[in-house]
């Protein structure tokens, strides 16, 4: 016969289990929540912010901030800013929170950065980097409202992303000063290319103006048709480090069964060049999804709307929405 004390560690022992393990199947209010996407929205979301041209300066981030500001207050949800200073200038976060019902001290992060660069001048559309991960994130606080949530959602726009992360490290330090109870942050960025190579190629290609930056051109299409050849049309790619890999693996799990596509799971130390890093540096549980395809028009003044497969990027919000979802049910 076991004894009462060891009956009690062997529930514990399995309830701990079954917590670390990601759900089994989707949900009525999973499949619910992601039929609502809309891909107007994001199609308006992004052409919006391409109008800026350039979303590196001071003066433009700030007003695509005051915009995204606005934007959360015509959804019902209260936003807020939070200031840092870089440069000689005080720059703004913009964040918005619908609480949780029964755990509402407790967070799961969606953020993305607003800002954008041009490596080989010019203007700075910034359409894929990162207009639209600003889109799905915008498509999931709309929808995420009106859904029920145990653990609060939390919404974060970052600045000066493409300036060494500046606006998310201003952000986590605060946040571990003040020892805030993240539980899980997904960091959404370049997640609208999804072609081996597009018609204007050529024009991404003899547009840079140095041999590095050209290179970098060819190099990710090469990549790009190697991945088509391994894993077909329509790839997302979910990365953290070590430490980050039940999260991954949840979030890859909500994909495939939400919207069925190609899933690429990397969990290793090489990552962290985004956003994520800043949370990572603080010791939070963060991810990231991008696109498996990589943009020749990264980082260029070709990085453009016409560019963005708006079918890929609705199924990508509809499994990012679901991994929301049962993360702040679980």
């Amino acid at each position: 016969m076991y004894s009462a004390k060891r009956i009690c560690l062997i529930i514990l022992l399995l309830n701990s289990i079954l917590f670390l393990l990601p759900a089994a199947g989707i949900s009525e209010t999973q499949k619910e929540i992601a039929r609502e996407v809309k891909k107007d929205n994001l199609r308006s979301t992004i052409d919006k912010l391409e109008k800026y041209k350039e979303r590196s300066s001071w003066e433009n981030q700030d007003r695509a901030i005051s915009w995204a500001v606005e934007e959360f207050r015509k959804m019902g949800i209260d936003p807020w800013t939070e200031s840092y200073k870089s440069d000689g200038k005080v720059w703004r976060n913009c964040f918005a929170k619908i609480k949780g019902k029964s755990n509402p001290s407790t967070l799961i992060m969606l953020t993305a950065h607003i800002d954008s660069i041009s490596r080989v001048g010019g203007a700075a559309p910034g359409a894929d980097d990162n207009g639209s991960g600003v889109a799905v994130l915008f498509e999931c606080a709309r929808l995420l409202l009106k859904t029920p949530l145990n653990k609060s959602v939390q919404f974060c726009i970052f600045t000066n992303e493409e300036q060494g992360q500046k606006g998310s490290k201003a952000f986590t330090r605060e946040a571990r000063e003040k020892s805030q109870n993240i539980h899980s942050v997904i960091n959404v960025d370049v997640l609208g290319y999804n072609k081996i190579i597009a018609p204007t190629f050529w024009q991404a290609f003899f547009g840079n103006n140095s041999f590095r930056n050209r290179a970098k051109v060819v190099l990710r299409t090469v990549q790009n048709c190697f991945s088509r050849a391994s894993v077909g049309r329509d790839a997302i790619l979910i990365a953290g480090r070590p430490a980050n890999a039940n999260l991954v693996k949840i979030a890859g799990d909500k994909m495939r069964q939400v919207i069925g596509i190609t899933v690429k799971e990397r969990v290793g130390n090489e990552c962290g060049c985004g956003d994520e890093g800043s949370f990572w540096n603080e010791g939070y549980d963060a991810i990231y999804i991008i696109s498996l395809y990589e943009n020749p028009y990264h980082h260029t003044t070709w990085d453009r709307i016409e560019n963005i497969d708006f079918n890929f990027l609705e199924k990508a919000t509809k499994g990012i929405l679901a991994t929301i979802v049962y993360l702040a049910n679980r």
